[in-house]
């Protein structure tokens, strides 16, 4: 896992029938909050490996199950202002069974960040060896606690420089024994640029002086993110959402009203299981709760740092509508989901690849395929 990337990765484990996922990649989400409950309804099919290669979440905020007002309150006051919204889908993980992440992706850019506790709770125990929680001066003890393995690390500095002479001090990031790489990203802050490269230039030889084997290469923060999709954004486009009310569609909920009456004359053995070819569909839908039994995604987020766009997140909504549509007409469906891989093509319309259509056609399934093609 540490060398292949996903769809290597997945072929030699399962060959064409992937059974458990590999990866947890929700950074492309187009919804601001993530639903505790949706996750939970919506994810519930989903078997994970015991090691996976990377999770990645956006800076969104978890809405989280309405509790009691005399628990809330009691929580209140035993935290401080920190976020905790990231432990949700970190537990969530662990009742997955999930054992060991080897690369973590946090964005904790939103005031107020995620608090140091909140962090060691979230990926301690969990073997991380590549950290890239970007919460700015984060603390390198919290490093230590929550990841003592970790191989390669990015930092966030604000451009305080009492926070670089913390992390190269001889109780900061020379104890990690397991650190090789380290990619500091920052920002003017109050100070000029000539005053920022003299900070950084002495970081590194401070930090040179006490761990001569770790690589050091600095990152201005407007440039663009390593993390980012190189696709676009995921923003769903609500144009092409049915409309309701449409002639067809009410003949269809009549119809489908009327199957789900009739009492067959055999027992029905199994249900029909349907692969939806097209964007990836949107776990955050109510509709196709328990209508999804697996997926595979054969999209890619951005292949240099080795990231997929999972088949629960839709890149422009056209997948989830679909998915909606079957389930319309055949209430009793399964769905199996396939992602395929898109491009910006010429006219800076999305368009699907020719390879990853190719790859979906797997020989000898049982399935029923309702692909949407929108090749060149």
């Amino acid at each position: 896992m540490r060398t292949r990337n996903d769809a290597e990765a997945v072929d030699f484990l399962y060959g064409k029938n992937q059974e458990n996922q590999i990866y947890f990649d929700l950074y492309e989400t187009a919804s601001e909050t993530i639903s505790e409950e949706r996750i939970e309804l919506g994810l519930a099919h989903v078997k994970f490996e015991d090691t996976l290669q990377y999770v990645a979440f956006p800076a969104a905020r978890v809405d989280r199950i309405p509790q009691s007002k005399l628990i809330k309150k009691q929580q209140q006051q035993q935290e401080g202002k920190g976020r905790r919204d990231m432990e949700f889908l970190f537990d969530f993980l662990r009742e997955k069974k999930v054992k060991r992440v080897l690369k973590v992706i946090v964005d904790d850019t939103s005031d107020p960040p995620h608090s140091d506790e909140s962090i060691e709770r979230c990926i301690g125990g969990l073997g991380c060896e590549i950290w890239d929680w970007k919460k700015v001066d984060l603390c390198s003890e919290t490093i230590l606690k929550a990841a003592p393995d970790v191989r390669e690390l990015s930092l966030y500095w604000s451009g305080n420089n009492a926070v670089l002479r913390g992390w190269s001090e001889t109780e900061g990031l020379c104890l990690l024994t397991k650190l090789e790489t380290l990619h500091l990203n920052f920002s003017t802050g109050l100070e000029s640029n000539q005053r920022t490269k003299a900070n950084i230039r002495d970081f590194k030889r401070r930090l040179k002086s006490l761990r001569s084997d770790i690589k050091v290469d600095d990152v201005r923060e407007n440039q663009k993110s390593r993390h980012e999709s190189i696709i676009g954004n995921g923003t769903q486009d609500t144009a092409s959402q049915p409309q309701p009310g449409h002639q067809w569609l009410t003949s269809i909920d009549d119809f489908s009203d009327f199957i789900q009456n009739v009492v067959p004359p055999m027992p029905i053995q199994s249900p029909v299981t349907i692969a939806l070819i097209d964007d990836g569909v949107d776990v955050n839908e109510p509709a196709l709760h328990a209508k999804i039994i697996g997926g595979r995604s054969f999209c890619t987020r951005n292949p240099f740092e080795n990231l997929s766009m999972p088949y629960y997140v839709t890149a422009g909504g056209h997948g989830t509508v679909m998915a909606a549509l079957i389930c319309r007409v055949c209430p009793a469906a399964q769905l199996y989901v396939l992602k395929l891989d898109e491009h910006i093509s010429e006219s800076n319309q999305r368009q699907i690849t020719a390879k990853s259509a190719e790859k979906v056609c797997l020989p000898g399934s049982r399935r029923i395929y309702c692909r949407a093609c929108y090749l060149e």
